[in-house]
């Protein structure tokens, strides 16, 4: 997924976010569409960021997934499942 802006450049935005989470700083994203397992409409947490080459990743938490909830066993819902999501 991409995060687009017309404010700030790519590199602008990776710089203030992981300054931000560097300082501990509570950080969070929202998907609007469904995608690769992430749900539309829904809240997440970064929690981490790395940088591998050129691809710039941060990790994020589903705060609305209640583990052992049995709505989603066996379900990705909520989990992201495209590139580099294991």
């Amino acid at each position: 997924m991409d995060f687009r802006s017309n404010q700030e450049t790519d590199d602008e935005i990776w710089v203030r976010l992981t300054n931000a989470i560097a300082a501990n700083n509570l950080v969070t994203a929202a998907c609007f569409i469904e995608d690769n397992g992430l749900v539309g409409g829904n809240g997440y947490i970064v929690k981490a960021f790395l940088r591998i080459g050129e691809h710039r990743l941060i990790k994020v938490k589903n705060p609305w997934k209640t583990i052992g909830d049995l709505h989603y066993k066996d379900s990705s819902h909520g989990d992201w499942t495209g590139r580099f999501s294991k």
